[in-house]
């Protein structure tokens, strides 16, 4: 279902309403009336449609008709006249984010034949980029020298900015509302190679299945473009969102790329991949950030061949679909040294999930995992018996 959209929702009270349910009332008149044929018009052709009766604009290319939608802007249709028959697309980037301009793709009539893509390319470190609002994004977005920032973070910026533009400010806030992020945006940044950014290696590692995005040279990647990529994410304004994108990838597949074995490698390409998705499985009732204290039980058979897990966790981010689970277990003695960690898959019997309802980071599938005989191979020790704390802590997973 396509979420529906804010924008004409501005204006407070029944007038709001009543404009927008009038302005989608002539918008459905008129597909059903006429057949659009995209047509290109020029500057003196567009500049004939420059009142009310007929009003045209172009924004980045495209010729909008924009006619029975002036009473519908949120900011009135006082402040769209004055550039009604004329290239708007400057003046449109002062006060909107690009995002929007899908929601009125049905307003396109033709294109602009004036419009120069090259003059309006934001590539570069010296060239403005984003909201020209004080303070709306960091100096170097606007060309201030940095020791940091180099001309491929600029690249980096632009290539997520757009993923997050396109999949997922407009749809937002219909999953904040409805407490569900789609399955298919995670595969869908996973196979753009968004997943990949995350997993804090630095420089690019081979084994990642993907190349560094824009062209950036493997050894090039840095830390900061891993900030790059977490900044442009967290514009979205959704914790749950960003949660469902990035904890699996970025806290949980840490500890299976250092410390599991050669067997677990083709999990790290599955999620990466979008294809799997993964959670850390740490905190419980009982114990939350006192990590070398939890309860959680996993005794080995006498044969050693298996262990016996019992026991519950909670707060689980990502842990409602989860495929597979890095879990900490207490397999000895109590303190940290006491503690293991074991991979284990949804499929396992006595592996069990229960949503939790969130004040916050809603849709990031926030669960209980409780865990009752469930049998774990010990194939699926990730790491050194009874070091779990210290994977932990390498991994900086606190």
């Amino acid at each position: 279902m396509e979420p529906k959209s804010r924008s004409v929702l501005a204006h407070e009270g029944n007038d709001g309403r009543h404009i927008r349910i009038l302005f989608l009332q002539k918008l459905k008149l008129r597909r059903s009336l006429e057949t659009c044929i995209m047509r290109s018009f020029n500057l003196e052709q567009l500049s004939k449609h420059s009142t009310e009766s007929s009003a045209y604009i172009a924004i980045n290319g495209h010729v909008y008709d924009v006619t029975d939608f002036l009473e519908a802007h949120p900011g009135g249709k006082r402040v769209i006249l004055p550039v009604l028959g004329t290239d708007a697309s400057a003046v449109f980037k002062l006060y909107h984010s690009e995002w929007l301009l899908p929601k009125y793709q049905s307003l396109i009539i033709g294109t602009f034949e004036g419009y120069n893509a090259d003059a309006d390319s934001t590539d570069g470190a010296e060239q403005s980029f984003g909201n020209l609002v004080a303070f709306a994004e960091p100096g170097w977005c606007h060309g201030q020298p940095s020791a940091f920032y180099k001309e491929s973070h600029c690249r980096l910026r632009k290539w997520a900015r757009s993923l997050v533009e396109m999949y997922i400010m407009p749809y937002v806030q219909d999953w904040e509302a409805a407490g569900v992020v789609p399955r298919t945006l995670y595969e869908k940044f996973g196979k753009e190679g968004f997943l990949s950014c995350v997993v804090g290696m630095t420089p690019w590692q081979d084994f990642l299945p993907h190349d560094p995005p824009c062209g950036i040279a493997r050894t090039e990647w840095n830390i900061f473009h891993e900030i790059v990529v977490a900044d442009e994410l967290a514009r979205c304004g959704s914790v749950g969102t960003g949660a469902t994108l990035t904890l699996g990838p970025s806290i949980a597949l840490p500890c299976i790329i250092n410390y599991g074995s050669r067997s677990m490698e083709n999990i790290i390409k599955e999620v990466l991949l979008g294809e799997k998705t993964i959670c850390l499985a740490i905190t419980e009732p009982y114990a939350g950030s006192d990590v070398a204290n939890i309860q959680t039980s996993a005794v080995l058979s006498p044969d050693g061949k298996r262990f016996v897990v019992n026991g519950e966790k909670k707060w689980i981010t990502n842990g409602a679909w989860a495929d597979y689970f890095v879990v900490a277990v207490r397999t000895g003695k109590e303190g940290m040294n006491g503690i293991s960690l074991l991979l284990l898959t949804r499929e396992m019997a006595g592996l069990s999930t229960r949503p939790m309802c969130c004040q916050g980071n809603v849709g990031s599938g926030t669960a209980f995992v409780i865990f009752e005989n469930v049998e774990v191979p010990f194939e699926n020790l990730i790491g050194e018996l009874h070091k779990g704390f210290k994977c932990i802590m390498s991994c900086s997973l606190l």
